[in-house]
């Protein structure tokens, strides 16, 4: 019997390889190279069905064409029209999508379709590919904008505090009318009045069997021009006024007569300027901010006992508390300059008192401002209806600025500290032919040097 070549059509399809099995590789028509013959992926030997005499029935001579198969494709058994085998070919790129997941098992080829005349076989493809999708650049923290945010952050932080402190401090303000509403002179005036309740109930309260109830016992004039310097006047309460509709009187007699309504209209009349706002201080209160910044260092230059005020004091600079710096700022009987030097004296208290308030180091105590300075030092401050929070930020530099080495400070020129006109005592008569220029001066900011200080 004669065998035929292997390269013949089978009849039966050959057994399937199994998967990661190498195929063993027998003579390939056409490949004398037996390297060449080695590339051949997969080949199955066949047996013929029948012994055929080549003599009598030569059989064809036929070509086969070896296709290689990538093991990516699965073959389906389906017959091909022509006996022509398809060109060899590899499997499409697939560029994965970057939505897909990091993991994706490679999708299944066409199906292959084999030569009638080649045994058909089967290929699976167990081997995944695996996608790693490709990560995002990060992105650069330049040090610049990390500090410019911080400060920022930083400026948030520093500036809420003192909104929040502006507001509470608002919404506190006493108000009481007091503008004339007459027509403003250049600059921004103050009327500072400070009251004192001679009441011996009061805890800074003196009855010296003078004066009861309440009187301004201290008129004090800051005017900041629109050009030269600030400029803080006493007006010695005594001063002898033309008061609106009471007649010849004490400057003080007006807040007893009209309160804050007429004694603004007496110190226009008086100075010729326009009261753009009015502050009415309580000594009372003065005496309790003392109290509350844990005293204030005062100056005398001699010693008193005054039975009048209650002040018993050493010469020389002491600390002093709320109730020493009252009697420090009442004191008149003791004092060789009278009313003069009390108002002085006053003026010192009053500075004393801002110098220590606006302090740096009391400043940063947040609490202690809060909850102590605020609260206390509204309680002794009344404002006219006009005036808010920025009328007292305003108020506090404009009484810095005079009190301190480029503003002025004093009293108006006085001619008589005694003058006796009848019926309302002694009074304190300012000097004519110099009080008119003196006022003119102080509205156009012209006066250089303190006025009888």
């Amino acid at each position: 019997m004669t065998q035929l070549p292997p390269a013949y059509a089978p009849t039966r399809r050959a057994a399937r390889p199994a998967p990661g099995q190498p195929i063993p590789v027998s003579i390939v028509p056409g490949h004398s190279d037996p390297k060449a013959q080695a590339s051949v992926p997969h080949r199955q030997s066949v047996r013929p069905s029948a012994p055929v005499n080549p003599r009598l029935n030569p059989p064809p001579r036929v070509q086969p064409q070896v296709q290689q198969i990538p093991p990516v494709f699965t073959p389906a058994p389906v017959p091909a029209p022509a006996p022509q085998a398809p060109p060899s070919f590899a499997p499409a790129a697939i560029t994965p999508a970057p939505t897909l997941a990091p993991k994706i098992a490679a999708a299944p080829a066409p199906a292959y379709l084999p030569a009638s005349n080649e045994p058909e076989f089967t290929y699976r493809d167990d081997e995944q590919f695996e996608f790693e999708a490709e990560p995002r650049p990060r992105r650069k923290r330049h040090p610049f904008r990390i500090i410019a945010l911080s400060l920022v952050a930083l400026l948030i932080a520093v500036l809420a505090w003192p909104i929040s402190v502006l507001r509470q401090a608002n919404a506190e303000i006493q108000h009481v009318s007091a503008l004339s509403g007459r027509h403003n002179t250049p600059g921004t005036t103050f009327l500072l009045a400070g009251t004192d309740a001679r009441n011996p109930d009061d805890e800074f309260g003196v009855d010296d069997g003078i004066t009861g109830g309440s009187r301004t016992d201290s008129i004090l004039l800051l005017h900041q021009p629109r050009s030269g310097p600030t400029a803080l006047i006493s007006l010695p309460r005594d001063t002898f006024v033309q008061i609106p509709g009471v007649g010849p009187q004490k400057l003080n007699a007006a807040y007893a007569f009209g309160g804050p309504e007429l004694l603004v209209q007496t110190v226009e009349d008086l100075t010729g300027l326009t009261i753009d706002h009015y502050v009415e201080i309580s000594m009372g209160g003065l005496g309790s901010i003392v109290n509350v910044l844990g005293g204030v260092q005062l100056c005398l230059g001699y010693d008193v006992n005054d039975e009048n005020s209650g002040l018993v004091w050493q010469q020389g600079c002491w600390i002093a508390d709320g109730f020493t710096a009252i009697a420090f700022a009442r004191m008149r009987y003791s004092d060789p300059l009278g009313d003069i030097g009390r108002a002085d004296r006053q003026r010192q208290l009053i500075n004393a008192i801002v110098t220590a308030a606006t302090n740096p180091a009391m400043l940063r105590q947040v609490n202690w401002v809060r909850n102590a300075i605020i609260p206390t030092g509204l309680a002794a401050l009344t404002f006219d209806d006009t005036s808010n929070i920025i009328t007292l930020l305003r108020l506090g530099l404009a009484f810095r600025a005079a009190t301190g080495p480029d503003g002025v400070k004093g009293t108006p020129p006085i001619s008589d500290l005694d003058y006796r006109p009848g019926n309302i005592g002694s009074t304190v008569l300012l000097d004519p032919d110099l009080a008119p220029q003196f006022w003119q001066d102080l509205k156009n900011g012209d006066l250089a040097v303190p006025a009888h200080e």
